[in-house]
């Protein structure tokens, strides 16, 4: 797969994405991730923000529990 057109910070991301990463990225990726560099400007009701985590969560062989 090919990835240039990620930014650099996204690109360096190490590790794992926890629900609370994803939550605090879908609220605001520019502005809660520092050289994010996307025309995606975040979703700013929670329970949206929750809805796309659930749906997500459904795409993985083995989820991780929920808090």
């Amino acid at each position: 797969m090919k990835f240039d057109r990620y930014s650099k910070t996204l690109l360096a991301w190490d590790g794992s994405w926890t629900y609370e990463d994803l939550n605090i990225f879908l609220a605001g990726p520019s502005l809660t991730t520092p050289g994010v560099n996307m025309d995606f400007r975040g979703v700013p009701d929670e329970a949206d923000r929750l809805n796309v985590i659930a749906y997500l969560r459904t795409l993985a062989d083995s989820p991780v529990p929920l808090p």
